[in-house]
């Protein structure tokens, strides 16, 4: 079921980010240092978020759709450059979704080489960010 199986990567990229922050957001310098850390563990918790409703929503209905959009909308305002286009392709790939006439046409939608790519590079894109903060 393709719905499990963006779930499970999006699960992954929070497990993997959340893992990368706290550390830092817990590390052992003063109470200015640990403020900035928790701002910047906010900061990569947003990212994660905001992906994980794209993926939460994107199945649903039309409604569930907007929202899939909405949030890939959110998260384009603010990422840079190298996945604005996987952004573009997610956002096309949500018309196409809308517009499949079954859950098999859905399904390979989401099963195909492009949808895999952009969410696998906003994926690592997640990922480094939160690493680095």
């Amino acid at each position: 079921m393709p719905h499990s199986t963006l779930t499970r990567r999006l699960l992954a990229t929070a497990a993997l980010a959340g893992v990368a922050v706290l550390p830092t957001a817990c590390g052992d310098g003063d109470l200015k240092d640990l403020a900035g850390s928790l701002n910047n563990a906010g900061d990569c918790i947003q990212l994660i978020t905001q992906f994980g409703q794209f993926g939460v929503n994107v199945l649903r209905d039309e409604q569930g759709q907007a929202d899939a959009q909405k949030s890939l909308d959110e998260l384009k305002a603010k990422a840079p450059a190298e996945v604005q286009d996987d952004i573009d392709v997610l956002n096309t790939k949500i018309v196409e979704l809308r517009d499949a006439p079954d859950e098999a046409a859905r399904q390979a939608i989401v099963d195909s080489p492009e949808f895999s790519a952009a969410t696998d590079a906003i994926t690592e894109y997640i990922k480094q960010t939160c690493e680095q903060q």
